[in-house]
């Protein structure tokens, strides 16, 4: 794992992680989660890279080494969509190789976006621990509106956070902090002492974070996505980010309608971190064997 920075076309610099091998077939981008950073991605990526995969990772804006920590540049959300295809584009240009993205959480979401606008850049797509279509996020979108301001941006998101993520607190009640991100107890404490993880984000970054979920799972969105794009919905059965399988169940099925290729795979006893749960062997193997199908 090396360090990695991308000077982005807004003028900053994105600092991340690289996983780079000698010869590799493809590469894969990840692209991470809220409150996370890239780092956390180690494993998983020192297994494709055993699998012929160069793997590369922007942090968000906020996040990793990316600070201040929790503070996201103004509309970041749309931003981070630009500063994704720059990024691949830059990767396939001088590396000279296809570009798979896997994606979790809310990276799953900006992803989303990007796939809706810059598939053809793209050879494969993972979508882990999302969600689909929802008609919370129109209310969630109008609320932060209403609430925040540029005197209250930079501060924490104590009522959004809690109508977000405290609903996922509620579904584990009674378990560990942020039980809800694995069945893995190991796991979630590891989380819960990073501090770079688990911390309240801004009302700002969930602004932003609100006003693009609203923008995509639109039909006039959804059809300009390549029907080249193969694309894999992963998730735990049990995890409520995904509404309990039921949401990933109705973005598969929004993607079926426009007639993409879209597979859907739930896994049995899991959380929202699949990659982090005990059994994780699982699902690394059905990411792999979907990265490797056209490989061999």
């Amino acid at each position: 794992m090396e360090k990695l920075s991308f000077k982005t076309r807004y003028g900053d610099e994105l600092l991340g992680h690289s996983w780079e091998i000698k010869e590799p077939k493809e590469i894969v981008v990840i692209v991470t989660g809220m409150a996370e950073h890239s780092g956390r991605y180690d494993d998983f990526a020192k297994f494709l890279n055993m699998n012929g995969f160069s793997c590369y990772c922007l942090d968000h804006y906020g996040q990793g080494e990316n600070g201040p920590v929790g503070k996201p540049v103004d509309d970041y959300f749309i931003k981070e969509i630009e500063i994704l295809n720059d990024f691949i584009l830059d990767l396939k240009k001088n590396k000279g190789l296809k570009v798979n993205v896997f994606s979790h959480s809310m990276g799953s979401f900006l992803t989303q976006a990007y796939i809706e606008k810059y598939s053809t850049n793209i050879k494969k797509v993972i979508i882990c621990g999302s969600n689909g279509p929802n008609p919370l996020v129109k209310m969630g979108k109008i609320l932060s509106s209403m609430i925040v301001n540029k005197r209250n941006k930079n501060k924490d998101a104590k009522l959004l956070n809690n109508l977000s993520l405290g609903a996922y607190e509620k579904a584990c009640k009674g378990e560990e902090k942020n039980a809800w991100i694995s069945y893995n107890i190991e796991n979630v404490k590891k989380y819960n002492s990073d501090p770079g993880c688990g911390y309240r984000c801004s009302n700002g970054f969930f602004k932003s974070f609100l006003k693009g979920l609203s923008m995509i799972q639109k039909d006039k969105n959804v059809a300009k996505i390549s029907k080249d794009l193969s694309i894999l919905i992963v998730g735990g059965i049990d995890d409520p980010v995904g509404n309990f399988g039921k949401g990933l169940v109705k973005l598969q099925e929004l993607y079926a309608k426009h007639g993409l290729k879209s597979e859907l795979v739930l896994f049995e006893k899991m959380r929202h971190e699949i990659l982090n749960e005990v059994e994780k062997d699982k699902a690394y193997n059905v990411i792999l064997d979907f990265l490797k199908e056209t490989n061999e």
